[in-house]
C-alpha cells in the first residue's frame, strides 16, 4: 500500500534549476553571493521560504521533517547555504545540494537522496524573485513521480515546473507553474493526443516499462544515468544492465545537472558506449539532456565542442533543448551549436504536462540552424504548427514514454 504522506517543497524558483553552473568558478561565485537577512523566530518552513526567495535558490524537504519545526531568528549577511545552516542548527536536520537546489534531510541519514517514489509531493513557489505572482500550490502524486522516473527528492526538485527558464517578461518563461500546465489526462476530448503507435522514435527512462510500440521503433533513446553536481561531480548509473536492442538504433542518454565534468566522467561515458556496442547494440550516439538557459547557449556550445572532440568520430552527439530556443534563443549561441551537435530535440512538455501555448514558441523554427526533432509526451496534446513538415531541418519526433495509469 502506497504511503500518503506528503513531501513539502518550499521552492521559490528565482532562476531556473536548469541554470546550472557551466564551470566551477561560476558556481563558486554564485555560492559566495550573500544577502542580508532579518528574520524573526518563526516556523522553519516560513524561514526556508524567505531564504529561497531572497537567496534565489530552490529549497525543499519532506513535510514530516519541516512540520512543527521552529527556526531561530536570522540576522546578518549569509549565502543561502550559510543561512540554511543557521536555521537548521539544533533541529536534527541537515542540508545537501541537488544541482542548484537545497534538499533538507535528517542529519543522520545516509548521503543517498531521499526516496519519494511512494510519496506525494506538494510544491509551493513563485516563478521569479520580485514578481508579484501568487504562490500556487501543486500536488505531484507518487504515480507522476514514478512515470517520469524521478527516483528521489533531488530529481523532483530539479525537474519542478516551478523552475524558471527565461526572463520576467511575459511569454519568455518557458517552464511554467504546474498550476498552468496541462495534465495529459485532461483537456478536451477532441484535442489531438500523441498515440505512441503512430511514431517510431522514443525515450525510455529507467523505471518506465517497455511498451508494444517499442517493437516498431527505429530509434530508442535510453537513459543510462545522470551527471550530478558535487565536489567533484560524478556520473550515477541508473540502468544497471547493458541493453540488448537489435531492431533499432540506440542513443545513450545522460541527464546532466552540471557541466563541470571530470576526466573520470568522460572515461565512464566512453566505457559505457563500448559495453553497449559490444553487446550487439547499434549505438548511434550520445544525447545530453541538460536544461541550458535560453539566452546563455554559447557556454553550453563550448562544453559540447570539447565533448565532441572526446567522442569517437563514429558516434553522433545530440542534445535536448528548451521549447523557446527557436523563439528566444541567443542567435550566436544557436549558431555556435551548429556543426557541433548532430541534432537537438525540442521538448514541448515538462513532467506529465504539455507546456501551455507551445505552438507560439514554435513559430520561429526557421531560426534553427541545427537539425531538430520535436519531443512529444505520450498521450499529451500535439497539433503541428503550419510549415513544420516542410522545414528542411525538421527530422521528425521523439515520444517520451510514460507508465500507463492503473
Amino acid at each position: 500500500m502506497q504511503s500518503t504522506k506528503a513531501v513539502a517543497l518550499a521552492l521559490l524558483a528565482t532562476a531556473s534549476a536548469a541554470a546550472l553552473a557551466a564551470s566551477a568558478p561560476v558556481a563558486c561565485a554564485q555560492q559566495a553571493h550573500r544577502q542580508t537577512y532579518d528574520l524573526p523566530a518563526q516556523p522553519l518552513a516560513a524561514s526556508l521560504r524567505a531564504v529561497a526567495d531572497r537567496g534565489g535558490r530552490n529549497i525543499g524537504g519532506p513535510a514530516e521533517l519541516l512540520r512543527d519545526k521552529t527556526a531561530p531568528a536570522l540576522r546578518g549577511d549569509f549565502t543561502p547555504e550559510e543561512a540554511v545552516a543557521q536555521l537548521l542548527a539544533g533541529s536534527g536536520l541537515a542540508q545537501r545540494p541537488a544541482g542548484q537546489s537545497i534538499v533538507i534531510r535528517r542529519a543522520d541519514e545516509e548521503t543517498s537522496e531521499v526516496d519519494v517514489q511512494s510519496e506525494d509531493v506538494v510544491v509551493t513557489g513563485s516563478r521569479i524573485r520580485g514578481a508579484p505572482v501568487a504562490s500556487p500550490v501543486v500536488t505531484i502524486g507518487s504515480e507522476e513521480i514514478r512515470d517520469a522516473a524521478r527516483a528521489n527528492l533531488g530529481d523532483v526538485a530539479r525537474a519542478l515546473p516551478q523552475n524558471f527558464g527565461g526572463g520576467q517578461n511575459p511569454g519568455i518563461g518557458i517552464t511554467t507553474p504546474a498550476a498552468s500546465g496541462i495534465d495529459v489526462s485532461g483537456g478536451s476530448p477532441t484535442t489531438p493526443r500523441v498515440d505512441a503507435n503512430d511514431y517510431d522514435a522514443f525515450w525510455l527512462w529507467a523505471g518506465v516499462k517497455p511498451q508494444p510500440a517499442l517493437s516498431r521503433a527505429k530509434r530508442i533513446y535510453l537513459l543510462h544515468g545522470a551527471v550530478v553536481a558535487g565536489a567533484p561531480a560524478r556520473l550515477v548509473a541508473q540502468r544497471p544492465a547493458v541493453p540488448h536492442v537489435r531492431h533499432a538504433e540506440v542513443w545513450l542518454v545522460l541527464r546532466v545537472e552540471t557541466l563541470a565534468w571530470t576526466p573520470q566522467i568522460e572515461a565512464q561515458l566512453l566505457a559505457a558506449l563500448e559495453r553497449w556496442r559490444r553487446a550487439g547494440n547499434r549505438v548511434a550516439g550520445v544525447q545530453i539532456d541538460f536544461d541550458a538557459r535560453t539566452r546563455h547557449l554559447s557556454g553550453y556550445a563550448a562544453f559540447l565542442k570539447t565533448l565532441r572532440v572526446r567522442l569517437p568520430e563514429h558516434y553522433k552527439l545530440g542534445i535536448t533543448g528548451l521549447l523557446d530556443w527557436s523563439a528566444n534563443g541567443d542567435p550566436k549561441g544557436l549558431d555556435a551549436l551548429a556543426g557541433v551537435v548532430d541534432e537537438v530535440v525540442l521538448q514541448i512538455y515538462q513532467g506529465r504536462r504539455v507546456i501551455p501555448g507551445y505552438r507560439t514558441y514554435l513559430t520561429r523554427l526557421e531560426r534553427m540552424s541545427i537539425p531538430f526533432r520535436i519531443g512529444l509526451l505520450q498521450n499529451g496534446e500535439w497539433t503541428p504548427p503550419p510549415g513544420l513538415a516542410s522545414n528542411p531541418r525538421f527530422q521528425g519526433y521523439v515520444v517520451f514514454l510514460l507508465n500507463p495509469r492503473p
